[in-house]
């Protein structure tokens, strides 16, 4: 009867309907209760058209993570990035990492090991203050996929809460209440770098050591790299073990050893697009943002002073701000998709990141029978620019061009 065919569409409908309704519920429930926020997943959306950088180098990109057992630590798990085989990422698997990870660069989880004759450098990376190692999948992958191997650490304060002055470093920060609160909290910020670049030292210990890994590294050829806070402890790191050969700041501090006596390795810093401070901006009443100007200064006049010394490169990197040194230049806070910027967050990271793999190329030389590639690394590594001491946004990208 026609009267049926009706009832039947209409059931049809509340049933489409229904499965919808289940399903957005559904999804964030999974959000809620799973490794990333909501938030995660409404900036995944509202920027899936902005393209994400494919690796350009000849290998395919692989994850792992290695559970590690450190005498001063105890039971970690860190995460590497390596060189791998090939990809065995599927339509299927595609979907089902940007689901779990869905503002993550991609990668194959555990896939084989790319075969060469010569073992992989090894880059141990550090986050910044208080964060996680998966702040910057997008820089790790490429250079895992011009044929480094990074190890991406997660910040102390996420380890075993330790015994002692270990222990309240672990959780100390900066204290921006007072001017003396400040100048207190200099000098425990300093050990802190000091203690996280301990963690990076026995983590490159066990690394080497480790059945599954260490055939794969090179104990010769390891450097450092961090951002923020993390930039502090790699130059810290690059002091306290000879092993490093290079390492790597990005927009980050200066603390400790290193501000007081400079870095010995070769020595990239990479900064954000934010002039010196002015006399206005060191005595504003914002306490907090007045002391952050001060820092900036602080290490301004610390890269001036390095750049004296042979195989030292500053770089800073127009239209950029603190950020865009992690996966946040790709894939933006939610809040910035409510005022469009213009940038192009592409041709950025490119620049970012080639100066990056161009600095690493020379002085580890993941792939050293590529004599033009060693080249243009070289011809990249050239220039210091240093901005005008005027204004607060002044032009800052070094003439050497990144393109």
């Amino acid at each position: 009867m026609p009267g049926d065919g009706a009832s039947s569409s209409a059931i049809t409908r509340r049933v489409a309907v229904a499965a919808v309704v289940a399903a957005s519920i559904a999804g964030v429930a999974v959000a809620m209760a799973g490794p990333l926020p909501v938030k995660e997943y409404a900036r995944a959306l509202w920027f899936m058209g902005a393209p994400r950088p494919t690796p350009g180098g000849p290998f395919a990109v692989g994850r792992r993570e290695i559970a590690l057992t450190l005498p001063s630590w105890g039971r970690l798990t860190v995460v590497l990035w390596y060189p791998a085989a090939a990809s065995r990422m599927g339509l299927v698997d595609r979907a089902w990492l940007r689901l779990r990870r869905p503002t993550s660069a991609d990668y194959s989880e555990d896939a084989p090991w790319a075969e060469t004759q010569r073992p992989f450098p090894l880059i141990v990376h550090f986050p910044s203050w208080f964060g996680r190692g998966s702040e910057a999948s997008f820089n790790l992958a490429g250079l895992a996929s011009h044929g480094y191997v990074t190890v991406a650490l997660d910040d102390i304060v996420h380890l075993d809460r330790q015994e002692g002055v270990a222990g309240r470093l672990q959780a100390t920060s900066f204290d921006f209440t007072s001017p003396e609160a400040f100048q207190a909290s200099r000098a425990p910020a300093a050990q802190r770098a000091g203690l996280e670049a301990r963690l990076g030292r026995d983590v490159l210990d066990a690394l080497l050591a480790h059945p599954v890994t260490g055939p794969h590294l090179d104990a010769t050829r390891i450097g450092a790299s961090g951002f923020s806070f993390g930039g502090a402890a790699a130059l810290e790191l690059s002091l306290a073990d000879p092993r490093i050969r290079a390492v790597v700041n990005l927009d980050g501090l200066v603390l400790g050893r290193a501000a007081r006596g400079g870095v010995q390795a070769p020595y990239l810093f990479l900064s954000a697009d934010i002039g010196p401070p002015t006399p206005k901006e060191l005595a504003q009443p914002d306490l907090a943002a007045r002391f952050d100007r001060m820092l900036d200064g602080e290490v301004l006049a610390y890269q001036k002073r390095q750049a004296a010394r042979p195989d030292n490169f500053t770089f800073f990197i127009k239209e950029t701000s603190h950020l865009d040194f992690t996966d946040r230049l790709l894939m933006p806070a939610f809040a910035e998709a409510f005022r469009p910027s213009g940038r192009d967050r592409s041709g950025i990271w490119r620049q970012i990141n080639g100066r990056l793999l161009a600095f690493f190329d020379r002085y580890l030389a993941a792939q050293p029978d590529d004599p033009g590639k060693a080249s243009a690394g070289v011809q990249r590594l050239k220039e210091i620019s240093w901005p005008d001491n005027g204004a607060a946004k002044a032009p800052r990208m070094s003439s050497a061009g990144a393109k």
